[in-house]
C-alpha cells in the first residue's frame, strides 16, 4: 500500500531536500538566448533572476550531481557563463576539453 501525504507534508519533505542536499549554490550568467533555454527547460532546484537587465541562471546541487550539471550547463553553448562555484567551472572545463580532444 502506498503512503499518503498531505501537500504540506510533500512540501516539506521538498524544502528539507532542497536545504540538505542541494547545499552548493551556482550562479550562470545567461545571453538573451541563454534566457530563451532556460525558459524551455530547466528543473526544480533552478531559478531565472533577473539583475539590471542580465538574466542569471541561479541554483543548487549536491556533489554528487556534479556531472549531470556540467552535462546540462554545456548545452547552452555559448550562451551561458559560469560564475561560481569554482569546482563547476573547472569540472565545465575538463568536460569541453575532452570533448575537444576526441575530435583531435
Amino acid at each position: 500500500m502506498l503512503n499518503k501525504h498531505t501537500l504540506q507534508e510533500l512540501r516539506a519533505f521538498q524544502e528539507y531536500y532542497e536545504k540538505n542536499f542541494q547545499d552548493i549554490s551556482f550562479r550562470c550568467r545567461l545571453s538573451p538566448f541563454g534566457k530563451e533555454l532556460f525558459l524551455k527547460h530547466h528543473y526544480p532546484n533552478m531559478l531565472l533572476e533577473e539583475h539590471e537587465g542580465v538574466s542569471y541562471l541561479t541554483g543548487g546541487y549536491n556533489q554528487e550531481e556534479l556531472d549531470y550539471m556540467v552535462h546540462y550547463l554545456i548545452s547552452y553553448g555559448k550562451h551561458l557563463v559560469i560564475e561560481y562555484p569554482k569546482q563547476l567551472q573547472e569540472s565545465y572545463v575538463q568536460s569541453l576539453e575532452a570533448m575537444i580532444s576526441k575530435n583531435h
